[in-house]
């Protein structure tokens, strides 16, 4: 038998070790044995009495907490702008995930904000609340979409060079706040400076016309920018002789003259390009000489169609190749000398001498048989279309100028019409077709008539001053009258200047003395009676 103290301490013990059992999973049951803790566990089976609370330490499933909106999209949006969001769960053990593809995403307004699996897009201005649901749980977000400003429009290419014939397409560019950028060429609209230069369609594309500068200004949503751009042109390819059916070489002359006696660089890469000659269709370089009678009549004789040839599209140059005691002619020359017989009523003047690159070139060309010579330039290509070698008449400038592409290569001889009545024909008309058999015009009034395609000439043989006069009616013909030079079978001239009368009225009269033969001309084949007076003076 053990003492008090004995089984005391053996008591202690057992608590001890009952202590150290419990804390490794529970005291041994009663009657164990002293077994180990896996061995009891695996008596008491699932659900056993082995514990005292039963289950074996099963844990229960964590429960949906909340859920929160999460990602790049604030309360505020541009139009046009997009981002994603995303929903986050928090479940009742602290733990979280995402639920983005599980939620079910809403908009209360589709037609400002849309939404669809967190992706949302800015479409109209307004506010929108997006709204996601997961497990009966929601999270919302309300955006503000707003317009996008406007910063800037700009147009490329910045800097055009045109080519007539070759149309450029324009790009616009919008700029906005948030930095975006957006082509919006087919929402803008443009307008030309100067359709003459450059057109430009409602899609921006740009069509070159005529040389020159041109500014084309671009509209957007209430901005405009413009853009500067020039238009060339390439000169048509050319021979270096000048010839029917060739292109005219890209001739110039500085300092040529205006009918009004202002200067100016006369070049003819501007007539090819220049939009200041796109109504120019042809020009006529009349090629004369200071000395050349019929360049003088000539020039005088245009004077009253010039006006029509121009409304028509030509434009006059007369050409003074040589002066009147046979020197090289300048500009200056040419316009001293133009100026005294036309006056300011038309022609740009130039003098061969001056032409470049190559002086006098005009004037000494193979074209060039006698003067005065017409060349007739069409503009469109720079081609000679007809020069007076295809004629025995004064060509057609006007209707050439009216139709360019017709056939000129042999213009056909203006029409002649009798106009003369019966009686209308002078006594002598059979004699006085010709200046060697001059009817005699005695002082007084006498009635004739252009009645054929000849002149009639009279001999005045008196030894003193007179005054020769001829009416008649101009709605019906233009006559014209002179004093004739039988040698060289032209109107005479005398100090620069016809001997004589032609002008555009139903009334011509000159003076002059001593005795001469005076020819009576109907203007490009007119026809008409007159009445021609002598009167001493």
């Amino acid at each position: 038998m053990q003492s008090r103290s004995g089984v005391s301490r053996t008591l202690q013990q057992f608590l001890i070790a009952a202590a150290v059992a419990t804390s490794a999973g529970g005291l041994p049951a009663c009657g164990s044995g002293g077994g180990s803790s896996s061995d009891t566990e695996a008596d008491a089976g699932p659900g056993g009495s082995g514990g005292q609370n039963g289950g074996g330490g099963q844990t229960a499933e964590a429960a949906l907490a909340s859920v929160e909106l999460t990602g790049e999209i604030g309360d505020a949006l541009k139009i046009g702008q997009s981002g994603q969001l995303a929903l986050r769960a928090t479940m009742d053990d602290g733990s979280t995930m995402d639920v983005t593809a599980d939620a079910e995403w809403t908009s209360s307004a589709p037609e400002v904000l849309d939404v669809s699996a967190g992706a949302v897009s800015a479409l109209t201005a307004g506010e929108a609340t997006i709204t996601a649901t997961y497990q009966g749980k929601s999270a919302t977000r309300t955006v503000t979409v707003a317009e996008l400003m406007l910063t800037g429009v700009a147009i490329s290419p910045q800097v055009m060079e045109l080519k007539r014939g070759t149309p450029e397409q324009l790009t616009v560019t919008a700029t906005f706040d948030d930095g975006s950028t957006k082509d919006v060429t087919a929402e803008a609209t443009f307008a030309s400076s100067n359709p003459d230069v450059a057109t430009v369609d409602a899609a921006g594309l740009v069509e070159p016309l005529n040389g020159g500068p041109v500014q084309i200004t671009v509209e957007y949503a209430g901005q405009t920018t413009t853009l500067d751009a020039t238009t060339t042109c390439d000169y048509p390819r050319y021979a270096r002789a000048l010839q029917y059916g060739a292109v005219m070489p890209p001739l110039f002359w500085e300092g040529a003259y205006k009918p009004d006696g202002s200067q100016f660089d006369f070049k003819l890469e501007d007539v090819y390009c220049d939009v200041s000659w796109k109504d120019t269709k042809v020009v006529f370089f009349i090629i004369s000489a200071g000395w050349c009678t019929p360049c003088t009549i000539y020039a005088q004789r245009l004077r009253p169609e010039a006006r029509f040839i121009e409304e028509a599209g030509g434009q006059i140059v007369i050409v003074e190749s040589e002066t009147a005691d046979f020197g090289p002619a300048s500009n200056d020359y040419a316009q001293s000398h133009v100026d005294h017989i036309i006056g300011d009523a038309y022609a740009i003047r130039i003098g061969d001498h001056d032409t470049k690159p190559l002086q006098d070139f005009l004037h000494r060309q193979p074209l060039v048989q006698a003067f005065p010579t017409v060349i007739a330039i069409r503009t469109d290509d720079m081609e000679v279309i007809t020069d007076s070698n295809h004629s025995m008449y004064y060509l057609p400038l006007r209707q050439i100028a009216e139709d360019p592409y017709a056939d000129w290569s042999n213009p056909p001889p203006p029409p002649f019409a009798n106009h003369c009545g019966e009686g209308d024909e002078e006594a002598s008309e059979d004699t006085n077709d010709s200046a060697q058999t001059p009817a005699p015009l005695a002082v007084g009034s006498q009635h004739g008539g252009i009645c054929d395609e000849n002149p009639d000439f009279y001999a005045i043989d008196l030894d003193g001053s007179y005054k020769v006069e001829v009416d008649f009616d101009s709605s019906v013909a233009d006559i014209d009258v002179y004093v004739w030079d039988p040698l060289q079978n032209q109107p005479l001239q005398q100090g620069g200047d016809v001997v004589g009368s032609a002008g555009s009225t139903s009334h011509e009269e000159f003076t002059w003395q001593g005795p001469a033969t005076i020819a009576v001309i109907g203007y490009q084949g007119a026809s008409a009676p007159y009445d021609i007076k002598l009167t001493p003076q």
